[in-house]
């Protein structure tokens, strides 16, 4: 019952009491006489007030029963709605909920009732806790009022979903209620985990030589750069080895190309042997191949290609039955800031394998032309 309904009671109780007293004077006896009349027009009267007034409280009682009726029609509509949603919605009341529909039980496992009063930590994952606690938190005392996040969820069985969350917050009756949309992603996730690992794979596959697994031109081009100016910063040094197999023409001729791919395997394999983690090793191109390594300098790349000169040298390739001894030239450029580019480099070590090559190859030649590094 309303406030005016209220009123109108009020009234009509104090102009019944009226009526009674004035019956019960005329009952008593106590002398009217001039004021028969009287008394008569004022009984008459008040039963005319008393007829309006409950007239209108008639009136005010239709009405507050067309208002429920509406009500009560745009609640079930609510619930309609809300129940054939393909999200989970959720209301929040006093840190409790207070409402869940049909989607969202059905994303984490419970009944209505199990989830209306439930402390909303308990379907998150112990890991997510702390992030939506302090959420919760926030959002009750007024700091924001629209929240967009993702984290784990529980289901009663105990299995892991991926949640995506919108969230606003109302306020009826000087009580904050936190509305929140939830979304299960679960495949979504699994689908953008997967692409990306298949993003990963081909990404790899672009930088990586098919034959021995060692990076390819297309990398170095794309990092070289990057390192040299990591090493300028670091005001180090660094050094680049370039090296191409000897005769490998006449290999591929005399034993085939799966002799000469078996010949390119086992060089790289022994490039990734020696080869420091912060090392980059690259077969280059064809038979030639490309180890940059920073915080090195020249007389420290000299002796790592020649360590790597003799032990290929020593070191013969089998292929069906057939040894195949194999050599290998180097050429050496080393990098001591200044701002040079990648290509000059890369050309300066090319160099020193070209005069490598037709100094007699199966030696180490550095750009620098120091006394006694041309000798074979």
């Amino acid at each position: 019952m309303n406030d005016r309904e209220d009123i109108l009671l009020t009234r009509i109780a104090r102009l019944e009491k009226m009526v009674n007293v004035l019956m019960d004077r005329a009952e008593l006896g106590v002398p009217l006489s001039e004021s028969d009349f009287g008394l008569f027009q004022m009984a008459a009267m008040l039963e005319e007030q008393v007829r309006l007034r409950t007239a209108e409280l008639e009136e005010a009682l239709a009405e507050n029963k067309r208002i429920n009726i509406r009500l009560h029609a745009s609640e079930a509509r609510f619930r309609a709605l809300v129940d054939q949603s393909l999200v989970g919605i959720v209301l929040l009341e006093g840190g409790r909920y207070s409402y869940s529909n049909q989607r969202f039980n059905e994303i984490f496992g419970y009944d209505e009732d199990e989830i209306r009063g439930m402390d909303p930590l308990v379907i998150v994952a112990p890991k997510d806790r702390p992030m939506l606690s302090e959420l919760l938190g926030r959002r009750t005392f007024g700091e924001v009022t629209r929240v967009h996040f993702q984290l784990q969820g529980l289901t009663r069985q105990g299995e892991a979903r991926e949640i995506e969350v919108y969230g606003n917050t109302i306020e009826l009756t000087g009580q904050r209620i936190l509305i929140n949309v939830v979304l299960d992603i679960t495949e979504r996730v699994r689908a953008e985990r997967e692409l990306q690992v298949l993003r990963d794979r081909l990404r790899e596959q672009s930088i990586r030589d098919a034959l021995t697994g060692l990076y390819n031109r297309r990398y170095l081009e794309e990092t070289l750069g990057r390192e040299l100016s990591r090493v300028a910063r670091e005001h180090s040094h660094a050094s680049l080895i370039m090296c191409d197999l000897d005769h490998f023409k006449a290999i591929n001729d005399e034993y085939g190309h799966p002799a000469g791919d078996d010949v390119i395997r086992c060089f790289a394999k022994m490039l990734r042997g020696s080869a420091r983690r912060e090392d980059i090793i690259c077969r280059y191109g064809g038979e030639e191949f490309l180890l940059f390594m920073p915080r090195m300098d020249e007389e420290r790349a000299l002796k790592r290609a020649e360590h790597l000169r003799v032990k290929i040298e020593s070191t013969p390739v089998m292929h069906q039955g057939a040894s195949i001894k194999v050599t290998a030239s180097f050429g050496i450029a080393s990098y001591h800031g200044g701002g040079e580019p990648s290509e000059s480099l890369v050309e300066r070590a090319d160099q020193a394998l070209y005069r490598a090559k037709t100094g007699g190859r199966n030696r180490v030649i550095a750009s620098s032309g120091a006394p006694g590094l041309d000798e074979a």
